[in-house]
Formats: C-alpha cells, sequence, structure tokens
C-alpha cells in the first residue's frame, strides 16, 4: 500500500472569498500559521462552509440570506452555549465578518448572550 498525499489548495488571505468552497477547519489552520488566532475582516458570498466546526461569532457578524443547515424541529441544535466566561477552546472565532447568501455545512454557532438569541430568532423565522 502507498500513502497518498492529501493536499487542498490554499484559501489565501481573502479578504473576499466568492462562490468558494471553504472547508473551516482548514481556513483556522492557515490563520494560525500566519499568527492570526482569530479570522477578520472578511466577506464570504455565496460560498459553501463546511465543518465540522464551530463558529464562535465574536464582534461584528453580518449573514444576509444565509443557509445554517436542516434543524429539524429544533432550531436551537445548531447554537452551543459555552460555561466559559471569557473564552472557549476548541472553536473557529469569527470577528468583523460579513455572509453573504452563504451555506453552511455540519457548522454549529456560538457566541455572546445576544448572538445566540438573534441567531435562534432568525432560524426559527427561516423554519416558518
Amino acid at each position: 500500500m502507498t500513502d497518498a498525499a492529501f493536499s487542498l489548495p490554499t484559501l489565501g488571505h481573502g479578504p473576499e472569498y466568492r462562490d468558494a468552497y471553504i472547508w473551516l477547519p482548514q481556513l483556522m489552520m492557515e490563520s494560525a500559521r500566519d499568527g492570526q488566532g482569530v479570522i477578520e475582516g472578511r466577506t464570504f458570498i455565496n460560498c459553501t462552509l463546511e465543518g465540522p466546526a464551530v463558529l464562535a461569532a465574536l464582534d461584528g457578524w453580518v449573514f444576509e440570506g444565509c443557509f445554517f443547515g436542516e434543524v429539524g424541529d429544533d432550531p436551537g441544535s445548531l447554537l452551543l452555549h459555552t460555561l466559559g466566561e471569557r473564552s472557549v477552546a476548541g472553536v473557529i472565532p469569527f470577528r468583523d465578518c460579513k455572509f453573504v447568501g452563504c451555506n453552511f455545512r455540519a457548522v454549529g454557532f456560538t457566541g455572546n448572550r445576544p448572538f445566540l438569541e438573534e441567531m435562534l430568532r432568525v432560524l426559527r423565522e427561516v423554519r416558518a
């Protein structure tokens, strides 16, 4: 058996991604390798963003016309409330990012209480 090399095309620094497939763990690792612990100041237009991942929305988030994933009878299933008061491990943090017409696959969302409440409201409206 031979080992096949596995590689994905580099996503780059943006600041804009259009009609792109984005594997969120790859985007986070590219940012981390550049010394950036937060994905910041980027715009995603008509992109598919795929996990498995939990997106931590920090300040300045905008979602317009996005599909967040199948929620069935429980829109809250995409949202995670953390017990940490200042930080949470294992998430992909975004700050000042805009998502327009994007599709999220296998992605959960977390953030502060106002963010979670707004996301729950939006998810319930989309379902209705």
